[in-house]
Protein backbone atom coordinates (compact mmCIF):
# COMPACT_ATOMS: atom_id res chain seq x y z
CA UNK A 1 0.00 0.00 0.00
CA UNK A 2 1.39 3.33 -0.75
CA UNK A 3 0.09 6.96 0.57
CA UNK A 4 1.70 10.12 0.65
CA UNK A 5 -0.31 10.50 3.99
CA UNK A 6 0.55 7.52 6.22
CA UNK A 7 -1.14 8.05 9.26
CA UNK A 8 -4.32 7.55 7.47
CA UNK A 9 -3.66 3.87 6.74
CA UNK A 10 -5.14 0.90 9.12
CA UNK A 11 -5.47 -2.83 9.08
CA UNK A 12 -8.65 -4.03 8.33
CA UNK A 13 -9.88 -7.89 8.58
CA UNK A 14 -12.88 -9.46 6.39
CA UNK A 15 -14.56 -12.22 8.94
CA UNK A 16 -14.88 -15.70 6.64
CA UNK A 17 -18.11 -15.67 4.86
CA UNK A 18 -18.66 -11.78 5.28
CA UNK A 19 -18.59 -8.83 2.72
CA UNK A 20 -17.84 -6.06 5.64
CA UNK A 21 -14.02 -5.29 6.70
CA UNK A 22 -13.59 -4.87 10.64
CA UNK A 23 -10.98 -1.89 11.46
CA UNK A 24 -8.40 -2.39 13.98
CA UNK A 25 -7.24 0.25 16.22
CA UNK A 26 -4.30 2.07 15.56
CA UNK A 27 -2.79 1.69 19.27
CA UNK A 28 -3.03 -2.42 18.88
CA UNK A 29 -0.71 -1.96 15.56
CA UNK A 30 3.38 -1.79 14.59
CA UNK A 31 3.65 0.45 11.01
CA UNK A 32 6.33 -0.07 9.18
CA UNK A 33 7.29 2.55 6.01
CA UNK A 34 9.72 2.96 3.89
CA UNK A 35 10.25 6.05 2.19
CA UNK A 36 10.84 5.00 -2.05
CA UNK A 37 11.34 6.82 -5.58
CA UNK A 38 9.02 9.38 -3.49
CA UNK A 39 6.14 7.05 -2.29
CA UNK A 40 6.09 5.46 0.95
CA UNK A 41 5.07 1.61 1.28
CA UNK A 42 3.45 0.73 4.64
CA UNK A 43 3.28 -2.32 5.94
CA UNK A 44 1.11 -2.83 8.99
CA UNK A 45 1.81 -5.64 11.95
CA UNK A 46 -1.64 -6.47 14.00
CA UNK A 47 -1.68 -9.59 16.50
CA UNK A 48 -5.46 -10.34 15.77
CA UNK A 49 -7.34 -13.24 17.62
CA UNK A 50 -9.54 -14.41 14.90
CA UNK A 51 -9.06 -15.30 11.58
CA UNK A 52 -9.70 -14.00 8.03
CA UNK A 53 -8.72 -11.87 5.47
CA UNK A 54 -6.34 -9.17 6.60
CA UNK A 55 -5.24 -5.97 4.40
CA UNK A 56 -3.68 -2.65 5.00
CA UNK A 57 -6.12 -0.12 3.55
CA UNK A 58 -6.64 3.74 3.60
CA UNK A 59 -9.16 5.24 6.38
CA UNK A 60 -11.81 6.40 4.50
CA UNK A 61 -15.05 6.75 7.31
CA UNK A 62 -16.92 9.95 6.58
CA UNK A 63 -19.65 9.89 9.15
CA UNK A 64 -21.23 13.03 10.26
CA UNK A 65 -24.17 12.20 12.46
CA UNK A 66 -24.68 9.16 15.01
CA UNK A 67 -21.74 7.21 14.26
CA UNK A 68 -20.67 5.69 17.57
CA UNK A 69 -21.43 1.78 17.91
CA UNK A 70 -25.04 1.47 18.51
CA UNK A 71 -26.13 -0.30 21.62
CA UNK A 72 -28.83 -2.57 22.83
CA UNK A 73 -29.69 -3.57 26.70
CA UNK A 74 -31.25 -6.64 27.69
CA UNK A 75 -32.28 -8.26 31.11
CA UNK A 76 -32.73 -11.81 31.34
CA UNK A 77 -32.55 -12.09 27.49
CA UNK A 78 -35.63 -9.83 27.07
CA UNK A 79 -35.06 -5.73 25.82
CA UNK A 80 -35.74 -3.11 28.26
CA UNK A 81 -36.03 0.94 28.57
CA UNK A 82 -36.46 3.55 30.33
CA UNK A 83 -38.83 2.77 34.04
CA UNK A 84 -38.50 -1.13 33.08
CA UNK A 85 -38.32 -3.68 35.96
CA UNK A 86 -35.81 -6.37 36.92
CA UNK A 87 -35.54 -9.06 39.07
CA UNK A 88 -33.64 -8.37 42.30
CA UNK A 89 -30.35 -10.32 41.06
CA UNK A 90 -30.41 -9.81 37.46
CA UNK A 91 -28.32 -11.18 34.19
CA UNK A 92 -28.13 -7.66 32.29
CA UNK A 93 -26.47 -7.96 28.76
CA UNK A 94 -25.07 -4.75 26.49
CA UNK A 95 -25.21 -5.73 23.09
CA UNK A 96 -22.68 -3.39 21.28
CA UNK A 97 -22.31 -3.30 17.46
CA UNK A 98 -20.26 -1.30 14.78
CA UNK A 99 -18.91 -2.28 11.75
CA UNK A 100 -15.54 -0.51 11.90
CA UNK A 101 -15.16 -2.98 15.58
CA UNK A 102 -14.65 -2.23 19.26
CA UNK A 103 -12.03 -0.95 20.87
CA UNK A 104 -11.87 -2.43 23.84
CA UNK A 105 -9.13 -0.44 25.41
CA UNK A 106 -8.19 1.46 28.44
CA UNK A 107 -11.14 4.24 29.11
CA UNK A 108 -12.70 3.49 25.69
CA UNK A 109 -15.61 1.31 27.02
CA UNK A 110 -17.27 1.03 30.96
CA UNK A 111 -20.50 -0.24 32.12
CA UNK A 112 -21.79 1.40 34.97
CA UNK A 113 -24.78 0.77 37.67
CA UNK A 114 -25.83 2.06 40.95
CA UNK A 115 -28.53 4.83 42.27
CA UNK A 116 -29.12 7.56 39.90
CA UNK A 117 -28.76 10.09 42.31
CA UNK A 118 -25.35 9.40 43.66
CA UNK A 119 -23.43 8.22 40.64
CA UNK A 120 -19.93 8.46 41.25
CA UNK A 121 -16.60 6.58 40.19
CA UNK A 122 -17.26 3.22 42.56
CA UNK A 123 -20.11 3.19 40.22
CA UNK A 124 -18.31 1.69 37.61
CA UNK A 125 -18.47 -2.50 37.14
CA UNK A 126 -15.32 -3.33 37.59
CA UNK A 127 -13.74 -5.12 34.13
CA UNK A 128 -13.12 -8.38 35.89
CA UNK A 129 -16.79 -8.71 36.88
CA UNK A 130 -17.79 -8.49 33.24
CA UNK A 131 -18.26 -11.44 30.90
CA UNK A 132 -17.53 -10.97 27.37
CA UNK A 133 -19.56 -13.06 23.96
CA UNK A 134 -17.08 -12.09 21.41
CA UNK A 135 -19.09 -12.21 18.47
CA UNK A 136 -17.28 -9.90 16.17
CA UNK A 137 -17.60 -12.21 13.17
CA UNK A 138 -21.22 -11.54 13.20
CA UNK A 139 -21.51 -7.27 11.90
CA UNK A 140 -18.38 -6.11 14.34
CA UNK A 141 -19.95 -6.62 17.55
CA UNK A 142 -19.48 -7.80 21.34
CA UNK A 143 -21.78 -8.87 24.36
CA UNK A 144 -21.00 -7.77 27.98
CA UNK A 145 -23.02 -9.74 30.50
CA UNK A 146 -23.17 -8.32 34.41
CA UNK A 147 -24.55 -9.86 37.49
CA UNK A 148 -26.55 -7.79 40.02
CA UNK A 149 -27.32 -7.80 43.68
CA UNK A 150 -30.12 -5.04 43.85
CA UNK A 151 -32.16 -3.75 46.26
CA UNK A 152 -35.62 -2.46 45.83
CA UNK A 153 -36.11 0.99 44.29
CA UNK A 154 -34.50 2.52 41.33
CA UNK A 155 -31.03 1.33 39.85
CA UNK A 156 -29.46 2.89 36.94
CA UNK A 157 -27.12 1.30 33.97
CA UNK A 158 -24.99 3.32 31.61
CA UNK A 159 -22.80 1.83 28.59
CA UNK A 160 -20.10 3.96 27.05
CA UNK A 161 -18.43 2.14 23.97
CA UNK A 162 -15.83 3.19 21.28
CA UNK A 163 -15.67 2.17 17.70
CA UNK A 164 -11.80 1.76 16.19
CA UNK A 165 -12.65 4.69 14.42
CA UNK A 166 -12.78 6.54 18.14
CA UNK A 167 -16.33 7.12 17.56
CA UNK A 168 -18.27 7.29 20.72
CA UNK A 169 -21.66 6.27 22.04
CA UNK A 170 -23.33 6.35 25.82
CA UNK A 171 -26.65 4.87 26.65
CA UNK A 172 -28.24 4.96 30.72
CA UNK A 173 -31.66 3.57 31.23
CA UNK A 174 -33.47 3.81 34.85
CA UNK A 175 -35.17 0.74 36.07
CA UNK A 176 -36.88 -0.57 39.11
CA UNK A 177 -36.84 -3.22 41.42
CA UNK A 178 -40.41 -3.90 42.88
CA UNK A 179 -41.34 -4.26 46.77
CA UNK A 180 -43.80 -7.12 45.27
CA UNK A 181 -44.71 -9.13 42.64
CA UNK A 182 -47.75 -7.71 41.25
CA UNK A 183 -49.84 -8.01 37.63
CA UNK A 184 -50.47 -4.26 36.82
CA UNK A 185 -51.69 -2.71 33.44
CA UNK A 186 -54.03 -5.38 31.69
CA UNK A 187 -55.94 -4.19 28.93
CA UNK A 188 -56.05 -5.41 25.58
CA UNK A 189 -56.46 -3.62 22.44
CA UNK A 190 -58.61 -2.83 20.17
CA UNK A 191 -61.19 -3.93 22.74
CA UNK A 192 -64.12 -4.15 21.29
CA UNK A 193 -62.05 -6.31 18.44
CA UNK A 194 -63.34 -8.10 15.29
CA UNK A 195 -60.79 -10.87 14.37
CA UNK A 196 -58.02 -10.60 16.89
CA UNK A 197 -56.93 -8.12 19.98
CA UNK A 198 -53.74 -7.77 22.20
CA UNK A 199 -53.63 -8.96 25.52
CA UNK A 200 -51.01 -6.78 27.45
CA UNK A 201 -49.92 -6.27 31.06
CA UNK A 202 -47.08 -5.98 33.43
CA UNK A 203 -45.68 -8.18 35.64
CA UNK A 204 -43.13 -6.13 38.14
CA UNK A 205 -41.16 -9.10 39.20
CA UNK A 206 -39.87 -12.47 37.52
CA UNK A 207 -42.47 -15.34 36.88
CA UNK A 208 -41.20 -18.48 38.01
CA UNK A 209 -43.40 -20.21 35.03
CA UNK A 210 -45.27 -19.18 32.42
CA UNK A 211 -48.19 -16.95 32.37
CA UNK A 212 -51.73 -18.26 31.32
CA UNK A 213 -54.32 -16.60 30.46
CA UNK A 214 -57.95 -18.67 30.11
CA UNK A 215 -60.60 -17.23 27.99
CA UNK A 216 -64.48 -17.89 29.00
CA UNK A 217 -67.81 -16.95 27.84
CA UNK A 218 -70.60 -15.15 29.97
CA UNK A 219 -71.81 -18.71 31.11
CA UNK A 220 -68.27 -19.78 32.44
CA UNK A 221 -67.03 -22.03 29.47
CA UNK A 222 -63.55 -22.46 28.72
CA UNK A 223 -62.72 -22.06 25.29
CA UNK A 224 -59.46 -21.17 24.65
CA UNK A 225 -55.99 -21.37 26.50
CA UNK A 226 -52.71 -19.21 25.46
CA UNK A 227 -49.52 -18.71 27.30
CA UNK A 228 -46.45 -16.40 27.09
CA UNK A 229 -43.74 -17.40 25.23
CA UNK A 230 -41.09 -16.50 27.13
CA UNK A 231 -41.02 -19.25 30.50
CA UNK A 232 -39.84 -16.82 33.12
CA UNK A 233 -41.84 -13.46 31.77
CA UNK A 234 -41.26 -10.14 33.35
CA UNK A 235 -42.43 -6.39 32.66
CA UNK A 236 -43.95 -5.74 29.67
CA UNK A 237 -45.87 -8.77 27.53
CA UNK A 238 -47.99 -9.02 24.78
CA UNK A 239 -50.02 -11.78 23.73
CA UNK A 240 -52.36 -12.32 20.77
CA UNK A 241 -55.84 -13.63 20.78
CA UNK A 242 -56.75 -14.46 17.16
CA UNK A 243 -60.54 -14.75 18.31
CA UNK A 244 -60.53 -18.71 17.67
CA UNK A 245 -61.03 -21.28 20.43
CA UNK A 246 -58.94 -24.26 21.29
CA UNK A 247 -60.43 -25.94 18.34
CA UNK A 248 -59.42 -23.19 15.52
CA UNK A 249 -63.14 -22.25 15.08
CA UNK A 250 -63.83 -18.70 15.70
CA UNK A 251 -65.99 -17.65 18.19
CA UNK A 252 -69.38 -15.93 18.17
CA UNK A 253 -69.62 -12.02 18.67
CA UNK A 254 -70.09 -11.11 22.59
CA UNK A 255 -68.65 -10.70 25.45
CA UNK A 256 -65.82 -12.85 27.37
CA UNK A 257 -63.62 -12.95 29.78
CA UNK A 258 -59.91 -13.41 30.02
CA UNK A 259 -58.51 -14.95 32.94
CA UNK A 260 -54.71 -13.93 33.92
CA UNK A 261 -52.40 -16.06 35.85
CA UNK A 262 -48.81 -15.63 37.27
CA UNK A 263 -46.58 -17.45 39.41
CA UNK A 264 -43.57 -16.64 41.48
CA UNK A 265 -42.68 -19.57 43.31
CA UNK A 266 -45.74 -19.79 45.97
CA UNK A 267 -46.87 -16.46 45.00
CA UNK A 268 -50.36 -16.90 42.65
CA UNK A 269 -51.64 -13.83 40.97
CA UNK A 270 -55.41 -13.97 39.13
CA UNK A 271 -56.73 -10.98 37.54
CA UNK A 272 -59.47 -10.94 34.98
CA UNK A 273 -60.25 -8.62 31.75
CA UNK A 274 -63.72 -8.41 29.86
CA UNK A 275 -63.21 -8.62 26.40
CA UNK A 276 -65.69 -7.83 23.32
CA UNK A 277 -66.19 -9.27 19.93
CA UNK A 278 -67.51 -7.43 17.20
CA UNK A 279 -68.45 -7.69 13.72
Amino acid sequence: VSSTNWERISLYRQPPHNEFWIRFPNDSLVFLHEDTLGSTAISVIGFPEALGTFAPMRITDNCIVDCGPKIDLSVEGQLFGEGSYVPTHPKITAFIQDYNGIDLGAGKFWIACGDPYSASADSLIPPEDIAWTDTLDVGGSIGASILLDLDEGEHWVSIYATDNNGYTSYKRVNFVVADEFKVLYLGNYPNPFTNRTMITYTLTDQATERVRIKIYTVSGRLIRTLFDPNHQPINYREIIWDGRDDYGNPVANGVYFARIRAVKSDQVIEETLKLAKIR
